[in-house]
């Protein structure tokens, strides 16, 4: 597998998609068992959730590391002239959408970019959500702001990928949509189960007496 080229199996970044979907299946099955399992045999729900989110988190850290400074996503408009940067959110990607629709093509590339953005947002979002659910809000919002800053001033200082304002709004609507995914799940167990998500059903006897 490791020696390229090799006419049985090559490297394409969509392989570890299969480690993903190894982790979803399982993990969705045994969250909808606990949300209307009426007995006591997903009582350990909560410790394979953290086991879970350990494991996703490497396979994030990977897919973080690879997208921005290994294989960086790029949009699909020029660098601005003399090496200028953009720093007023959307004013190179509106350009770019107007441009290209008025020459007729395709915004497939462009949407495929913001796509992978936003999508590498979500998990971070939800995550902070659920290991920081204790915390201020303010102080989340920090946290939320500051992960996508960061990796456009790393890929800034270290000229790995391409730092714009852009990446880092969509990579802010992804950490959202990652926030509000969190709150839905909570409200459905609520709903359902009678309890908040992060409760287990111990807790929930325990404070039921």
């Amino acid at each position: 597998y490791l020696i390229q080229p090799n006419e049985w199996i090559t490297f394409d970044f969509w392989l570890p998609c299969l480690v993903l979907i190894n982790w979803l299946v399982p993990f969705l099955y045994c969250t909808l068992r606990d949300l209307f399992d009426r007995g006591p045999r997903f009582d350990g729900y909560h410790k394979f959730f953290n086991r879970m989110c350990i494991f996703f988190t490497f396979i994030y850290i990977f897919v973080i590391v690879k997208q921005y400074f290994i294989a960086p996503i790029v949009p699909p408009y020029h660098k601005l002239a003399f090496g200028a940067h953009n720093f007023v959110p959307f004013m190179a990607t509106a350009d770019y959408i107007e441009q290209t629709l008025k020459a007729g093509k395709p915004l497939y590339d462009f949407i495929l970019y913001a796509a992978e953005l936003i999508c590498l947002g979500i998990p971070f979002g939800y995550m902070i959500r659920v290991a920081l659910r204790k915390l201020n809000f303010v102080f989340r919002i920090i946290i939320y702001i500051l992960f996508p800053a960061a990796l456009e001033f790393i890929q800034y200082y270290t000229n790995l990928g391409r730092a714009d304002i852009d990446d880092c709004v969509f990579s802010i609507i992804g950490i959202l949509i990652g926030v509000i995914l969190f709150h839905i799940m909570n409200a459905t167990f609520q709903t359902i189960a009678a309890r908040d998500f992060m409760i287990s059903r111990a807790q929930q006897k325990k404070y039921h007496f």
